[in-house]
């Protein structure tokens, strides 16, 4: 298990381009929360899996005193100078612990690939959020993917984004795989990920269309039906010089 872990983890970090780093510390705090049951509720323990061969480490941290009172999270100075010669009270240690680990096997295998895939969607959320957050008040073109309760539902690249009924132009009508392009109006972060919100009516729709289309025309979705813009007549049109 431990080498097919390994692998995994390599092979997903590679495939999404996750640090794999990012992988093994998500993957360790889930088995320590696993493994309460049996290390017990302290915060002082952590769980290390070495990154070459997957092997599993339990550490305690441990303070340096005279007399110990509580075994739990305290060590002898005589026993802690054995340990380090440079000990000293009030200090503490980290301490591998010699525990059993075959039921630590056997939770990694149960969570590794459930805490490995919620990191991966998180990483992605988070590359979405990072490359829309900056884009508000932009133009964006994406294609119709469904309709949501006359909400649309647009694919901009791997992110999804929602025309809202309200930011729609009254009297258009949109179908799946229509290529339209809308105003970003906010990007913000969700418990399902970031949500996208557009608009087709928003007075900075206009002006940002105007100022990067004067002279054209009209813009065209896939279907070859026309999807105008509000106020289309206010466009910007080329003057005509005077006889």
């Amino acid at each position: 298990m431990n080498r097919e872990l390994i692998m995994i983890i390599e092979q997903l970090g590679r495939e999404k381009g996750i640090d794999k780093e990012v992988l093994f510390e998500a993957l360790e705090t889930a088995l320590l929360s696993a493994s309460r049951k049996s290390l017990g509720p302290g915060d002082n323990v952590r769980i290390h899996i070495d990154r070459k061969t997957g092997d599993f480490r339990i550490y305690q941290r441990k303070q340096v005193v005279e007399e110990v009172t509580d075994p739990e999270t305290q060590i002898a100075l005589a026993d802690a100078k054995a340990l380090n010669p440079q000990a000293e009270v009030g200090v503490e240690l980290e301490l591998l612990q010699d525990r059993p680990l075959q039921d630590l096997g056997r939770i990694a295998a149960q969570t590794a690939k459930q805490v490995i895939l919620q990191k991966v969607r998180d990483a992605e959320r988070e590359g979405i959020y990072s490359e829309f957050v900056g884009k508000e008040g932009q133009i964006l073109r994406g294609v119709v993917h469904r309709i949501e309760k006359r909400n649309v539902i647009l694919e901009i690249g791997k992110a999804e984004a929602i025309l809202p009924e309200r930011e729609q132009i009254p009297g258009e009508r949109y179908n799946p795989g229509d290529r339209i392009r809308a105003y970003v109006l906010e990007v913000r972060r969700t418990i399902k990920g970031p949500q996208i919100a557009l608009s087709r009516t928003h007075p900075g729709y206009l002006a940002r269309l105007s100022a990067a289309s004067c002279g054209a025309r009209r813009s065209t979705s896939s279907s070859g039906r026309t999807i105008r813009p509000p106020s289309w007549r206010a466009r910007c049109r080329p003057r005509r010089s005077r006889p």
